[in-house]
């Protein structure tokens, strides 16, 4: 089943923008697959994932920096059949 949609950025206080620097998820199934993707340039991004449900994380920087791990929206997914679009929201790396 192949996944794809657009990867959005919201740090607090701002409007949501298109992730353009290269967002990297990861989707760690329930049934032990585990997927990344990485953003394009223009937020895109598509994967290639097994059935199941999966967790999905931001991992575009380390999250040791971050003094807040990014939160992505949707946290659990689940793939079923044929394509699908689903589009993510990450807070992003907040450093203190």
């Amino acid at each position: 089943m192949v996944v794809s949609g657009i990867v959005y950025v919201k740090y607090p206080g701002e409007p949501a923008e298109i992730c353009d620097f290269g967002c990297f998820l990861t989707f760690e199934g329930t049934e032990g697959w585990s997927y990344f993707a990485e953003a394009d340039s223009s937020g895109r991004y598509s994967v290639t994932m097994s059935p199941g449900t999966y967790y999905v994380e931001d991992w575009t920087f380390d999250q040791d920096w971050c003094g807040m791990p990014p939160v992505v929206t949707p946290a659990t997914i689940v793939v079923s059949g044929g394509s699908m679009t689903i589009n993510f929201t990450t807070t992003g790396c907040i450093v203190f």
